[in-house]
Protein backbone atom coordinates (compact mmCIF):
# COMPACT_ATOMS: atom_id res chain seq x y z
CA UNK A 1 0.00 0.00 0.00
CA UNK A 2 1.74 3.16 -1.17
CA UNK A 3 -1.05 5.71 -0.87
CA UNK A 4 -0.16 7.67 2.31
CA UNK A 5 -3.80 8.64 2.94
CA UNK A 6 -4.92 5.02 2.64
CA UNK A 7 -2.13 3.95 5.00
CA UNK A 8 -3.15 6.60 7.53
CA UNK A 9 -6.82 5.57 7.30
CA UNK A 10 -5.88 1.91 7.81
CA UNK A 11 -3.85 2.79 10.90
CA UNK A 12 -6.77 4.78 12.33
CA UNK A 13 -9.20 1.93 11.70
CA UNK A 14 -6.79 -0.56 13.28
CA UNK A 15 -6.61 1.74 16.29
CA UNK A 16 -10.38 1.79 16.60
CA UNK A 17 -10.42 -2.01 16.32
CA UNK A 18 -7.88 -2.33 19.12
CA UNK A 19 -9.91 0.02 21.30
CA UNK A 20 -12.98 -2.08 20.62
CA UNK A 21 -11.15 -5.31 21.48
CA UNK A 22 -9.83 -3.81 24.70
CA UNK A 23 -13.28 -2.80 25.82
CA UNK A 24 -14.71 -6.23 24.92
CA UNK A 25 -12.00 -8.09 26.82
CA UNK A 26 -12.69 -6.26 30.05
CA UNK A 27 -9.31 -4.55 30.20
CA UNK A 28 -10.92 -1.31 31.29
CA UNK A 29 -14.17 0.05 32.65
CA UNK A 30 -16.73 -0.01 29.83
CA UNK A 31 -16.35 -3.71 29.00
CA UNK A 32 -19.49 -5.67 28.17
CA UNK A 33 -20.99 -7.47 31.18
CA UNK A 34 -20.86 -11.24 30.44
CA UNK A 35 -23.80 -11.91 32.79
CA UNK A 36 -26.16 -10.01 30.46
CA UNK A 37 -27.61 -11.47 27.28
CA UNK A 38 -25.02 -13.15 25.09
CA UNK A 39 -21.64 -11.87 26.18
CA UNK A 40 -23.11 -8.60 27.36
CA UNK A 41 -25.30 -7.72 24.40
CA UNK A 42 -28.11 -9.03 22.24
CA UNK A 43 -30.41 -8.23 19.35
CA UNK A 44 -34.16 -7.98 19.94
CA UNK A 45 -36.93 -8.20 17.35
CA UNK A 46 -39.71 -5.86 18.42
CA UNK A 47 -41.72 -6.28 15.21
CA UNK A 48 -42.31 -9.05 12.71
CA UNK A 49 -41.08 -7.43 9.48
CA UNK A 50 -37.39 -6.83 10.24
CA UNK A 51 -37.73 -3.04 10.15
CA UNK A 52 -37.38 -2.00 13.79
CA UNK A 53 -36.30 1.62 14.40
CA UNK A 54 -35.30 2.17 18.06
CA UNK A 55 -36.13 5.49 19.70
CA UNK A 56 -36.13 5.40 23.50
CA UNK A 57 -35.17 3.20 26.46
CA UNK A 58 -36.02 3.39 30.16
CA UNK A 59 -34.34 1.23 32.78
CA UNK A 60 -36.81 0.56 35.58
CA UNK A 61 -35.79 0.57 39.23
CA UNK A 62 -36.14 -3.25 39.33
CA UNK A 63 -33.67 -3.60 36.47
CA UNK A 64 -36.22 -4.31 33.74
CA UNK A 65 -35.47 -2.60 30.42
CA UNK A 66 -38.31 -0.93 28.53
CA UNK A 67 -37.50 -0.18 24.89
CA UNK A 68 -39.61 1.53 22.25
CA UNK A 69 -39.50 2.53 18.63
CA UNK A 70 -41.26 2.36 15.28
CA UNK A 71 -41.83 -1.03 13.65
CA UNK A 72 -42.97 -2.10 10.21
CA UNK A 73 -46.10 -4.15 9.58
CA UNK A 74 -47.85 -5.24 6.37
CA UNK A 75 -49.78 -2.36 4.88
CA UNK A 76 -53.51 -3.13 5.01
CA UNK A 77 -54.89 -4.18 1.64
CA UNK A 78 -51.66 -5.70 0.38
CA UNK A 79 -50.15 -2.51 -1.03
CA UNK A 80 -46.74 -4.18 -1.28
CA UNK A 81 -44.92 -1.84 1.09
CA UNK A 82 -44.91 -1.61 4.89
CA UNK A 83 -46.85 0.67 7.16
CA UNK A 84 -45.40 1.83 10.46
CA UNK A 85 -46.57 1.77 14.04
CA UNK A 86 -45.37 2.33 17.61
CA UNK A 87 -43.81 -0.76 19.20
CA UNK A 88 -42.61 -1.55 22.72
CA UNK A 89 -40.51 -4.36 24.19
CA UNK A 90 -39.63 -5.12 27.81
CA UNK A 91 -36.73 -7.29 28.96
CA UNK A 92 -35.90 -8.70 32.36
CA UNK A 93 -32.66 -7.57 34.00
CA UNK A 94 -30.76 -10.52 32.44
CA UNK A 95 -31.85 -9.62 28.90
CA UNK A 96 -34.64 -12.18 28.43
CA UNK A 97 -38.15 -11.19 27.39
CA UNK A 98 -40.41 -10.20 30.28
CA UNK A 99 -43.16 -12.83 30.14
CA UNK A 100 -45.51 -10.62 32.15
CA UNK A 101 -45.43 -7.72 29.69
CA UNK A 102 -47.59 -7.17 26.64
CA UNK A 103 -50.83 -8.76 25.44
CA UNK A 104 -50.65 -12.41 26.43
CA UNK A 105 -47.40 -11.81 28.30
CA UNK A 106 -45.06 -12.23 25.33
CA UNK A 107 -42.85 -9.26 26.24
CA UNK A 108 -43.52 -7.06 23.22
CA UNK A 109 -46.30 -5.49 21.15
CA UNK A 110 -46.97 -3.55 17.97
CA UNK A 111 -49.67 -0.91 18.21
CA UNK A 112 -51.32 -1.87 14.93
CA UNK A 113 -53.07 -4.57 16.98
CA UNK A 114 -55.33 -1.84 18.42
CA UNK A 115 -58.29 -1.37 16.09
CA UNK A 116 -58.57 2.42 16.45
CA UNK A 117 -54.82 3.13 16.26
CA UNK A 118 -53.76 5.39 13.33
CA UNK A 119 -52.75 3.45 10.24
CA UNK A 120 -49.27 4.97 9.92
CA UNK A 121 -47.52 6.33 13.00
CA UNK A 122 -43.95 7.08 14.06
CA UNK A 123 -42.58 7.30 17.61
CA UNK A 124 -40.33 10.18 18.73
CA UNK A 125 -40.12 9.79 22.53
CA UNK A 126 -41.29 7.86 25.59
CA UNK A 127 -41.47 8.37 29.36
CA UNK A 128 -42.76 6.43 32.34
CA UNK A 129 -45.53 8.22 34.18
CA UNK A 130 -45.54 8.35 37.96
CA UNK A 131 -48.20 5.63 38.20
CA UNK A 132 -46.25 3.25 35.95
CA UNK A 133 -48.17 3.85 32.72
CA UNK A 134 -46.12 4.41 29.58
CA UNK A 135 -46.54 7.64 27.60
CA UNK A 136 -45.44 7.46 23.96
CA UNK A 137 -45.15 10.57 21.82
CA UNK A 138 -45.08 10.61 18.04
CA UNK A 139 -47.01 11.60 14.98
CA UNK A 140 -49.27 10.08 12.36
CA UNK A 141 -49.30 10.30 8.58
CA UNK A 142 -52.50 11.24 6.82
CA UNK A 143 -54.23 9.12 4.17
CA UNK A 144 -51.78 10.43 1.54
CA UNK A 145 -48.76 9.49 3.67
CA UNK A 146 -48.09 13.15 4.42
CA UNK A 147 -47.23 14.49 7.85
CA UNK A 148 -50.49 15.40 9.53
CA UNK A 149 -48.90 17.98 11.87
CA UNK A 150 -50.76 16.70 14.89
CA UNK A 151 -48.92 15.10 17.77
CA UNK A 152 -49.95 11.58 18.70
CA UNK A 153 -49.74 10.70 22.39
CA UNK A 154 -50.51 7.08 23.27
CA UNK A 155 -50.90 5.91 26.87
CA UNK A 156 -50.10 2.25 27.48
CA UNK A 157 -50.95 0.42 30.69
CA UNK A 158 -47.97 -0.37 32.91
CA UNK A 159 -47.98 -4.06 31.99
CA UNK A 160 -48.23 -3.32 28.26
CA UNK A 161 -51.42 -5.32 27.93
CA UNK A 162 -53.58 -2.58 26.39
CA UNK A 163 -54.00 1.12 25.76
CA UNK A 164 -55.49 3.07 28.67
CA UNK A 165 -59.14 3.55 27.71
CA UNK A 166 -59.57 6.31 30.30
CA UNK A 167 -57.65 8.53 27.85
CA UNK A 168 -58.92 9.99 24.60
CA UNK A 169 -62.61 9.09 24.85
CA UNK A 170 -61.78 5.41 25.11
CA UNK A 171 -59.18 5.30 22.34
CA UNK A 172 -56.13 5.36 24.62
CA UNK A 173 -54.49 8.18 22.70
CA UNK A 174 -54.74 11.91 22.02
CA UNK A 175 -54.11 13.98 18.90
CA UNK A 176 -52.72 17.36 19.96
CA UNK A 177 -52.00 20.73 18.40
CA UNK A 178 -50.66 23.88 20.05
CA UNK A 179 -53.05 26.76 19.63
CA UNK A 180 -54.70 25.07 16.66
CA UNK A 181 -51.52 25.46 14.60
CA UNK A 182 -49.46 22.77 12.90
CA UNK A 183 -47.43 21.20 15.68
CA UNK A 184 -44.71 18.57 15.99
CA UNK A 185 -43.60 17.06 19.29
CA UNK A 186 -40.12 15.91 20.23
CA UNK A 187 -39.96 15.54 24.01
CA UNK A 188 -42.12 15.18 27.11
CA UNK A 189 -41.74 15.24 30.88
CA UNK A 190 -44.10 14.89 33.85
CA UNK A 191 -44.31 17.49 36.60
CA UNK A 192 -44.51 16.51 40.28
CA UNK A 193 -48.24 17.39 40.25
CA UNK A 194 -48.85 14.82 37.50
CA UNK A 195 -49.31 17.28 34.65
CA UNK A 196 -47.38 16.44 31.47
CA UNK A 197 -45.38 18.88 29.36
CA UNK A 198 -45.00 18.16 25.64
CA UNK A 199 -42.43 20.19 23.69
CA UNK A 200 -41.49 20.60 20.06
CA UNK A 201 -42.35 23.26 17.52
CA UNK A 202 -45.42 24.97 16.12
CA UNK A 203 -46.17 27.65 13.58
CA UNK A 204 -45.94 30.95 15.44
CA UNK A 205 -47.41 34.39 14.84
CA UNK A 206 -44.76 35.20 12.20
CA UNK A 207 -45.67 32.14 10.14
CA UNK A 208 -42.53 30.11 10.85
CA UNK A 209 -41.61 27.33 13.25
CA UNK A 210 -41.07 28.39 16.86
CA UNK A 211 -40.25 26.60 20.09
CA UNK A 212 -43.52 25.29 21.50
CA UNK A 213 -44.61 23.56 24.69
CA UNK A 214 -48.04 22.54 25.91
CA UNK A 215 -49.18 21.22 29.27
CA UNK A 216 -51.71 18.44 29.70
CA UNK A 217 -53.89 18.08 32.76
CA UNK A 218 -52.92 15.30 35.15
CA UNK A 219 -55.81 13.12 33.95
CA UNK A 220 -54.63 13.65 30.35
CA UNK A 221 -58.08 14.86 29.34
CA UNK A 222 -56.65 17.81 27.41
CA UNK A 223 -54.52 20.93 27.57
CA UNK A 224 -54.27 22.84 30.85
CA UNK A 225 -55.84 26.24 30.09
CA UNK A 226 -53.99 27.86 33.01
CA UNK A 227 -50.65 27.33 31.22
CA UNK A 228 -49.33 29.86 28.70
CA UNK A 229 -52.01 30.92 26.25
CA UNK A 230 -54.86 28.43 26.39
CA UNK A 231 -52.60 25.55 27.40
CA UNK A 232 -49.49 26.15 25.28
CA UNK A 233 -46.70 28.64 24.77
CA UNK A 234 -44.40 29.46 21.85
CA UNK A 235 -41.03 31.21 21.91
CA UNK A 236 -39.41 32.71 18.79
CA UNK A 237 -35.71 33.41 18.29
CA UNK A 238 -35.93 34.44 14.61
CA UNK A 239 -32.15 34.67 14.19
CA UNK A 240 -32.37 34.67 10.40
CA UNK A 241 -33.84 38.16 10.41
CA UNK A 242 -36.21 39.67 7.83
CA UNK A 243 -36.49 37.39 4.83
CA UNK A 244 -34.15 34.83 6.38
CA UNK A 245 -34.74 31.36 7.75
CA UNK A 246 -36.29 31.86 11.19
CA UNK A 247 -36.92 28.20 12.04
CA UNK A 248 -36.73 27.43 15.78
CA UNK A 249 -37.17 23.87 17.07
CA UNK A 250 -37.19 22.68 20.69
CA UNK A 251 -35.65 19.21 20.86
CA UNK A 252 -35.89 18.64 24.61
CA UNK A 253 -37.86 19.77 27.66
CA UNK A 254 -36.64 19.35 31.24
CA UNK A 255 -37.51 20.62 34.71
CA UNK A 256 -35.37 22.35 37.29
CA UNK A 257 -36.01 21.62 40.98
CA UNK A 258 -38.19 24.73 41.41
CA UNK A 259 -40.47 23.60 38.59
CA UNK A 260 -39.14 26.02 35.98
CA UNK A 261 -39.20 24.64 32.45
CA UNK A 262 -36.09 24.55 30.25
CA UNK A 263 -36.48 24.12 26.50
CA UNK A 264 -33.37 23.32 24.48
CA UNK A 265 -32.97 22.99 20.74
CA UNK A 266 -31.71 24.97 17.79
CA UNK A 267 -32.43 28.16 15.93
CA UNK A 268 -31.58 28.65 12.27
CA UNK A 269 -29.50 31.78 11.76
CA UNK A 270 -29.31 31.95 7.98
CA UNK A 271 -30.01 35.41 6.61
CA UNK A 272 -32.01 36.20 3.49
CA UNK A 273 -30.45 34.76 0.34
CA UNK A 274 -28.57 31.93 2.06
CA UNK A 275 -28.66 28.64 0.19
CA UNK A 276 -29.67 25.39 1.80
CA UNK A 277 -26.08 24.22 1.89
CA UNK A 278 -25.15 27.37 3.82
CA UNK A 279 -27.90 27.02 6.41
CA UNK A 280 -26.49 27.43 9.91
CA UNK A 281 -27.97 26.52 13.29
CA UNK A 282 -27.18 27.77 16.76
CA UNK A 283 -27.84 26.13 20.11
CA UNK A 284 -30.91 27.82 21.57
CA UNK A 285 -32.48 27.64 25.03
CA UNK A 286 -35.27 29.36 26.88
CA UNK A 287 -36.77 29.00 30.36
CA UNK A 288 -40.41 29.34 31.32
CA UNK A 289 -42.01 29.93 34.67
CA UNK A 290 -44.39 27.33 36.06
CA UNK A 291 -47.36 29.17 34.50
CA UNK A 292 -45.78 29.12 31.04
CA UNK A 293 -44.64 32.74 30.91
CA UNK A 294 -41.09 33.39 29.79
CA UNK A 295 -38.61 33.71 32.68
CA UNK A 296 -36.80 36.97 31.92
CA UNK A 297 -34.07 36.20 34.49
CA UNK A 298 -32.74 33.42 32.27
CA UNK A 299 -29.75 34.46 30.17
CA UNK A 300 -28.12 37.86 30.08
CA UNK A 301 -30.29 39.66 27.51
CA UNK A 302 -33.31 40.13 29.79
CA UNK A 303 -35.63 38.26 27.40
CA UNK A 304 -35.34 34.71 28.79
CA UNK A 305 -33.46 33.39 25.75
CA UNK A 306 -29.92 32.09 25.16
CA UNK A 307 -28.33 31.17 21.84
CA UNK A 308 -24.73 30.52 20.81
CA UNK A 309 -22.55 28.84 18.19
CA UNK A 310 -19.23 28.73 20.10
CA UNK A 311 -17.20 29.30 16.95
CA UNK A 312 -18.95 26.49 15.08
CA UNK A 313 -20.99 26.83 11.93
CA UNK A 314 -23.66 24.56 13.38
CA UNK A 315 -24.33 23.69 17.01
CA UNK A 316 -27.44 21.55 17.51
CA UNK A 317 -28.37 20.08 20.91
CA UNK A 318 -30.68 17.06 20.61
CA UNK A 319 -30.87 16.08 24.29
CA UNK A 320 -30.73 17.93 27.58
CA UNK A 321 -30.71 16.98 31.26
CA UNK A 322 -30.83 18.92 34.52
CA UNK A 323 -28.20 17.76 37.01
CA UNK A 324 -28.44 17.72 40.80
CA UNK A 325 -27.18 21.33 40.93
CA UNK A 326 -29.82 22.51 38.42
CA UNK A 327 -27.18 22.96 35.73
CA UNK A 328 -28.24 22.30 32.14
CA UNK A 329 -26.34 19.50 30.36
CA UNK A 330 -26.58 19.26 26.57
CA UNK A 331 -25.62 16.70 23.93
CA UNK A 332 -25.82 16.88 20.17
CA UNK A 333 -23.75 17.70 17.11
CA UNK A 334 -21.30 20.43 16.13
CA UNK A 335 -19.94 21.30 12.71
CA UNK A 336 -17.34 24.00 12.22
CA UNK A 337 -17.77 26.51 9.39
CA UNK A 338 -16.47 25.00 6.17
CA UNK A 339 -15.90 21.60 7.76
CA UNK A 340 -16.93 18.38 6.03
CA UNK A 341 -17.17 16.31 9.21
CA UNK A 342 -19.20 16.58 12.38
CA UNK A 343 -18.28 16.36 16.05
CA UNK A 344 -20.11 15.35 19.18
CA UNK A 345 -21.36 18.28 21.24
CA UNK A 346 -21.38 18.01 25.04
CA UNK A 347 -21.90 21.12 27.09
CA UNK A 348 -23.06 22.35 30.50
CA UNK A 349 -24.59 25.71 31.39
CA UNK A 350 -25.23 27.26 34.76
CA UNK A 351 -28.83 27.09 36.06
CA UNK A 352 -29.52 30.63 34.77
CA UNK A 353 -28.24 29.86 31.26
CA UNK A 354 -24.84 31.52 31.66
CA UNK A 355 -21.58 29.76 30.86
CA UNK A 356 -20.47 27.21 33.45
CA UNK A 357 -16.76 27.85 33.85
CA UNK A 358 -16.34 24.71 35.96
CA UNK A 359 -17.06 22.67 32.81
CA UNK A 360 -14.18 22.47 30.32
CA UNK A 361 -13.10 26.04 31.07
CA UNK A 362 -16.51 27.41 30.11
CA UNK A 363 -16.47 25.95 26.59
CA UNK A 364 -18.41 23.08 24.99
CA UNK A 365 -16.58 19.76 24.99
CA UNK A 366 -16.30 18.62 21.37
CA UNK A 367 -15.36 15.08 20.40
CA UNK A 368 -14.25 14.08 16.89
CA UNK A 369 -14.48 10.29 16.69
CA UNK A 370 -12.15 8.26 14.45
CA UNK A 371 -11.61 7.51 11.63
CA UNK A 372 -12.22 11.15 10.78
CA UNK A 373 -15.67 11.25 9.24
CA UNK A 374 -17.27 12.48 12.43
CA UNK A 375 -20.33 11.53 14.43
CA UNK A 376 -22.99 12.88 16.75
CA UNK A 377 -24.24 12.35 20.31
CA UNK A 378 -27.87 11.34 20.91
CA UNK A 379 -28.57 10.91 24.62
CA UNK A 380 -27.20 11.65 28.06
CA UNK A 381 -27.17 9.89 31.42
CA UNK A 382 -26.02 11.79 34.50
CA UNK A 383 -24.58 10.81 37.85
CA UNK A 384 -23.46 13.19 40.57
CA UNK A 385 -19.83 12.67 39.57
CA UNK A 386 -20.02 12.87 35.80
CA UNK A 387 -21.74 12.57 32.45
CA UNK A 388 -22.27 9.67 30.04
CA UNK A 389 -23.20 10.27 26.40
CA UNK A 390 -24.01 7.78 23.64
CA UNK A 391 -23.96 8.36 19.91
CA UNK A 392 -22.53 7.32 16.57
CA UNK A 393 -19.17 7.09 14.84
CA UNK A 394 -19.48 7.63 11.09
CA UNK A 395 -17.46 5.27 8.91
CA UNK A 396 -18.04 7.12 5.64
CA UNK A 397 -19.27 10.42 4.33
CA UNK A 398 -22.55 8.72 3.34
CA UNK A 399 -23.54 8.93 7.02
CA UNK A 400 -23.62 5.17 7.57
CA UNK A 401 -22.14 4.17 10.90
CA UNK A 402 -19.39 1.83 11.96
CA UNK A 403 -19.72 1.67 15.75
CA UNK A 404 -21.74 3.23 18.46
CA UNK A 405 -19.66 5.11 20.99
CA UNK A 406 -20.02 5.90 24.69
CA UNK A 407 -18.17 8.83 26.21
CA UNK A 408 -17.63 9.44 29.90
CA UNK A 409 -16.83 12.95 31.20
CA UNK A 410 -15.93 13.72 34.78
CA UNK A 411 -17.65 16.46 36.77
CA UNK A 412 -15.31 19.08 35.26
CA UNK A 413 -16.11 18.10 31.68
CA UNK A 414 -12.82 16.29 31.02
CA UNK A 415 -12.68 12.81 29.51
CA UNK A 416 -12.56 10.25 32.34
CA UNK A 417 -9.37 8.22 31.93
CA UNK A 418 -10.79 5.36 34.05
CA UNK A 419 -13.49 4.57 31.48
CA UNK A 420 -12.69 2.69 28.26
CA UNK A 421 -9.74 4.18 26.44
CA UNK A 422 -9.26 7.78 27.59
CA UNK A 423 -12.95 8.11 28.41
CA UNK A 424 -14.28 6.55 25.20
CA UNK A 425 -15.40 3.14 23.96
CA UNK A 426 -16.48 2.01 20.50
CA UNK A 427 -18.64 -1.07 20.03
CA UNK A 428 -21.25 -2.99 18.07
CA UNK A 429 -24.31 -4.91 19.25
CA UNK A 430 -22.94 -8.12 17.71
CA UNK A 431 -19.76 -10.01 18.53
CA UNK A 432 -18.59 -9.97 14.91
CA UNK A 433 -18.71 -6.16 15.01
CA UNK A 434 -21.17 -5.63 12.17
CA UNK A 435 -21.06 -2.20 10.67
CA UNK A 436 -24.15 -0.01 10.53
CA UNK A 437 -24.61 0.12 14.29
CA UNK A 438 -26.23 3.10 15.97
CA UNK A 439 -26.28 4.18 19.62
CA UNK A 440 -29.60 5.79 20.56
CA UNK A 441 -30.04 5.80 24.35
CA UNK A 442 -28.22 5.11 27.60
CA UNK A 443 -29.23 4.53 31.23
CA UNK A 444 -27.38 4.08 34.52
CA UNK A 445 -28.57 1.43 36.99
CA UNK A 446 -27.26 -0.65 39.86
CA UNK A 447 -26.38 -3.53 37.53
CA UNK A 448 -24.39 -1.42 35.11
CA UNK A 449 -24.62 0.95 32.20
CA UNK A 450 -27.32 -0.10 29.72
CA UNK A 451 -26.92 0.96 26.08
CA UNK A 452 -29.58 0.84 23.37
CA UNK A 453 -29.60 1.31 19.63
CA UNK A 454 -30.07 -0.32 16.26
CA UNK A 455 -28.19 -3.08 14.47
CA UNK A 456 -28.52 -3.37 10.69
CA UNK A 457 -27.64 -6.71 9.16
CA UNK A 458 -27.51 -7.64 5.49
CA UNK A 459 -27.74 -11.10 3.98
CA UNK A 460 -28.76 -12.75 0.73
CA UNK A 461 -32.38 -12.62 1.89
CA UNK A 462 -32.29 -8.86 2.49
CA UNK A 463 -31.61 -6.28 5.18
CA UNK A 464 -33.02 -6.41 8.69
CA UNK A 465 -33.06 -3.79 11.42
CA UNK A 466 -33.33 -4.83 15.04
CA UNK A 467 -33.13 -3.28 18.48
CA UNK A 468 -29.68 -3.70 20.00
CA UNK A 469 -29.15 -3.64 23.75
CA UNK A 470 -26.08 -4.17 25.89
CA UNK A 471 -24.77 -3.70 29.38
CA UNK A 472 -21.39 -2.22 30.22
CA UNK A 473 -19.45 -2.55 33.46
CA UNK A 474 -18.15 0.35 35.52
CA UNK A 475 -17.33 -1.20 38.91
CA UNK A 476 -13.99 0.56 39.37
CA UNK A 477 -15.44 4.00 38.72
CA UNK A 478 -18.19 3.54 41.27
CA UNK A 479 -16.14 1.47 43.73
CA UNK A 480 -19.15 -0.80 44.35
CA UNK A 481 -20.83 1.84 46.49
CA UNK A 482 -23.69 2.65 44.13
CA UNK A 483 -26.49 4.29 46.08
CA UNK A 484 -24.17 5.61 48.76
CA UNK A 485 -21.73 8.05 47.18
CA UNK A 486 -23.03 7.78 43.63
CA UNK A 487 -26.55 8.71 42.62
CA UNK A 488 -28.30 8.74 39.29
CA UNK A 489 -29.81 12.01 38.15
CA UNK A 490 -33.15 11.22 36.44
Amino acid sequence: MTNPFARMLLNILLGVSLLLQASLCGATEGAFDPTFGSGGRLLVSAGTQGGDQPIRMVQRSDGKILMSGTCDYPYPGGAGYPAHTFCVTQLLADGSYDGNFGPGGVGYLDFNRFASWPLNSYLVNMILLQDGRIALLGYQLDSNNNLGHSMLLGILLADGSALDTSVGAGNGYLLLQFGGAMSDGSSLVQQTDGKVLVAGDAIGINGNQDFAVGRLLADLSGLDASFGSGGSQTVAFDLGGPGGDDTDVAESVSLQSDGKIVLAGFSVSSAAGATTVNTTRQAALTRLNVDGTRDLTFGSAGDGRVHYAAGQGNLVPVDSRIDASNRIVLAGVAEASGATTTQWLMDRLSPDGSRDFTFNGGQPQLFAPPPGYGGYAFRLALTNDGIFAIGNVLRATQMSTNYFAVVRLDSNGAFDSKFGNAGRIYASFTSNNDTDTSGIDIAVGKAGLTVFGQQVQSSSSGTTRKFGVGRLQYDQIFANDFGQNITVVE
